[in-house]
């Protein structure tokens, strides 16, 4: 029975599991960046759902009267009471009108499904969402710097390029150790059944060191490879943080010029 015990193994896969140990914690990440994709799709197919929840009666009313007065035209064009230049203009107004709400109504149709996909409700369930009493626009109370250092706090695939670039440090030194001598212990215990021995049984104990000369003759090759993924692992964190800021930046303007839209959008609906 022998035990042997290599110190420059022990040390390379120390640097293995802490390398294991930042891959947990990437998909970790990759989790937190499911959820959040998640909440976003529940909230989009929420809106529609209630947009869909207040108009689909109203959309249906509105498009049996567009078809009444299309049938009424036809009439018209046929009984010739008005002249055909004024009757066509008026029934090509009608049916843009049809075709523009045939299209709101197709669109709200699909909210509700979508929505219960994403809640994993049963096929065709049917569900009733909570309408707001009010549409205020949302207010962030936050200074545009100190939503620029959440997100490079937050936002998952940073918190993903931190722990690629640890990995690519924890290479860096694996290659490193991977070039040093390796140093071999060794216990044994040694029994044999044969009686013309004086003793049966003893205990033996080695020590071994190993290096491989191909290894070194490579060193500096090895120690550039792993260097050049550490540089690029930096670069892509580093390109990856310039990114959400411009993320940032780009909604906080975008959620500025759609409160002004909304704005004219509701006093515009009051003055028709």
């Amino acid at each position: 029975l022998t035990m042997v015990w290599n110190v420059l193994d022990f040390g390379v896969s120390y640097y293995s599991a802490q390398q294991q140990s930042d891959r947990v914690l990437i998909l970790q990440q990759r989790k937190r960046k499911v959820t959040q994709q998640l909440m976003l799709q529940v909230r989009e197919a929420w809106w529609q759902a209630v947009g869909a929840q207040q108009l689909q009666g109203r959309i249906d009313a509105l498009l049996k009267e567009a078809e009444l007065g299309l049938a009424d035209a036809r009439q018209v064009e046929q009984q010739k009471l008005r002249s055909p230049l004024e009757t066509l203009q008026y029934r090509r107004q009608l049916l843009d009108v049809i075709r523009q709400m045939g299209i709101v109504r197709n669109t709200l149709a699909q909210a509700k499904p979508r929505l219960a996909a994403i809640m994993n409700l049963p096929t065709g369930a049917d569900f009733q969402v909570a309408v707001p009493a009010g549409m205020p626009v949302p207010s962030l109370g936050l200074a545009l710097d100190k939503m620029e250092e959440m997100a490079l706090l937050n936002r998952p695939e940073l918190g993903e390029a931190r722990y690629v670039e640890r990995i690519g440090a924890l290479e860096t030194r694996k290659a490193v150790a991977k070039l040093l001598p390796g140093l071999e212990l060794s216990v044994g215990e040694r029994y044999d059944s044969n009686k013309f021995l004086v003793n049966n049984s003893w205990s033996d104990a080695g020590l071994r060191i190993g290096w491989n000369l191909l290894n070194l003759f490579n060193a500096g090759t090895i120690k550039r490879s792993a260097q050049v993924q550490l540089d690029l692992a930096r670069a892509q964190r580093l390109a990856l943080n310039m990114a959400v800021l411009t993320q940032v930046h780009v909604a906080y303007l975008d959620l500025q010029g759609r409160s002004r839209q909304f704005a004219l959008e509701k006093e515009l609906n009051e003055v028709e």
